[in-house]
């Protein structure tokens, strides 16, 4: 037999009036004029929710109404009486007072996500509802058991009930084997709806056991069970979520700590570089102090040769020393070139540093055989038509005068092409003094200067110019010797 001729289901509400959406029996039926709550008798009050049993006789058949009304608020109005709900509808038979309450349950929840959760007010109509098909449909279905059709007496009833969890199905059952044929009854669990049908018209109230006195009292304590439960439930809802919420911030913890981790790591990559190239820089630094060495050594050696007049350069060994400074340097160069970008800054703050070392020994030695010079041999008193010239000579030169050096070496020009041998020789030693006066000074100028580069660089190459001079006088006067 096809369940669609006996049984009928749908959803309910009044978004703006009442209206429902149906299936299997109820499929095409007017059933508002039947459901729909005469609030003159009964509505249900804010959160409350009320089970009614109808009967009702068509075309020879008896149709069974089961129906759950819960408080709603129309979509554009705020009318009493408002609800949403279900419906189960037989014809001609009967069934399992669970199986239906369980489908009226499933269908009302379907139609509650469609409502404000604070207000219980529709959020769209009726029609814009997706009505599903219940999943427990199937277990009612195989419940049902034919019926003979009966008288209804046109009379409708109230009852409160416990709050069981039991007595809602129970109910069902008892309005269904009831042998007076009541068209209508409205029980509640809600004291609100027991208060508001006492002082209305139109419905009797009534008292309604469901159970024995024994079988009451163990449903009492049963529902105080229930509630215990569900107070239970709660407390283990709220700890599953504060257990989410502990496990969201472990997995953030996680998170940083490998973040951590990966910092730290990179920290350690980075140190390990670090201690290689420190290994390295030390190496280099090994090479610079025997660098720094060897050129402390030629300042030495430097000082031995302007100590010792006779060995200065313009023989044939300081051409050699010459030639081998020069593939000092070359070498030198090389080996700046091969070195870390910071080791060779530290070699050329060390090279100044050198060079103004070198300035220093090296002053230190001119100076001190000049006045060992000065000590023992006086300067020698110098003809007449010399006297002017080297008084000037002297007067610029010890006070640093730069420009006298090429006007004072041009003015004996003449001196040094002269016929006479004794004008020539005295010119000659005149060019000689003058020359070591300006070679002193640029040595001191050297020592000055050494920290700033520029300047120090400049007298660096005016000091080799001099120095040069200085030499191949030095050379002419060993010849005459």
């Amino acid at each position: 037999m096809n369940a669609s001729s006996f049984l009928g289901y749908g959803i309910i509400g009044t978004a703006d009036g009442f209206a429902a959406q149906t299936a299997g029996l109820l499929a095409d039926m007017d059933i508002g004029s039947v459901l729909d709550l005469d609030n003159r008798q009964i509505f249900a009050p804010f959160n409350t929710e009320i089970l009614a049993g109808i009967r009702e006789q068509r075309d020879g058949h008896l149709y069974t109404y089961f129906v759950l009304y819960r408080y709603a608020v129309e979509q554009e109005r705020s009318r009493l009486g408002g609800f949403y709900g279900s419906v189960v509808a037989l014809k001609d038979c009967t069934a399992d007072g669970f199986a239906i309450y369980n489908l009226l349950l499933e269908l009302a929840t379907n139609v509650k996500v469609y409502l404000d959760p604070e207000t219980a007010r529709f959020l769209v109509p009726m029609e814009e509802i997706t009505f599903l098909h219940p999943n427990s449909i199937d277990e009612l279905v195989r419940s049902v058991k034919q019926q003979p059709v009966r008288e209804i007496i046109p009379h409708g009833y109230f009852a409160p009930l416990p709050r069981y969890a039991r007595n809602s199905f129970r109910f069902i059952d008892f309005f269904q084997h009831e042998p007076e044929g009541i068209e209508k009854f409205f029980v509640s669990k809600d004291p609100e709806v027991a208060k508001l049908v006492k002082n209305k018209a139109g419905l009797e109230i009534k008292s309604l056991v469901l159970e024995n006195a024994d079988v009451e009292k163990k449903l009492e304590q049963a529902d105080q069970i229930d509630t215990e439960i569900f107070i239970k439930e709660k407390e283990l809802q709220n700890i599953r979520e504060r257990h989410g919420t502990a496990a969201t911030k472990l997995s953030e913890l996680e998170q940083q700590h490998n973040k951590q981790h990966q910092l730290l790591d990179s920290g350690n990559s980075e140190i390990a570089q670090l201690r290689q190239e420190k290994i390295l820089l030390e190496k280099d630094l090994k090479g610079l102090e025997k660098t720094k060495s060897d050129l402390l050594q030629q300042c030495r050696d430097l000082q031995l040769r302007v100590s010792q007049p006779e060995t200065f350069p313009g023989n044939k060994t300081s051409q050699n020393d010459k030639v081998s400074s020069s593939a000092t340097k070359l070498n030198f160069r090389d080996q700046l070139s091969a070195l870390h970008p910071l080791t060779r800054m530290l070699v050329l703050i060390l090279a100044f540093v050198s060079l103004g070392t070198i300035g220093y020994l090296t002053i230190t030695g001119f100076g001190s055989h000049r006045k060992a010079s000065t000590q023992k041999e006086p300067v020698p008193i110098i003809d007449q038509e010399f006297s002017q010239l080297e008084k000037q000579v002297y007067d610029d030169y010890l006070t640093f005068n730069k420009n006298g050096q090429d006007s004072f070496l041009a003015r004996l020009s003449p001196f040094l092409s002269s016929d006479q041998e004794n004008t020539r020789e005295k010119a000659k030693k005149l060019q000689h003094r003058i020359l070591t006066i300006g070679y002193d000074y640029y040595k001191r100028e050297l020592k000055r200067t050494d920290s700033i580069p520029v300047l120090h660089s400049q007298l660096v190459e005016e000091f080799e110019i001099m120095k040069s001079e200085y030499d191949s006088v030095f050379v002419e006067l060993k010849k005459e010797k």
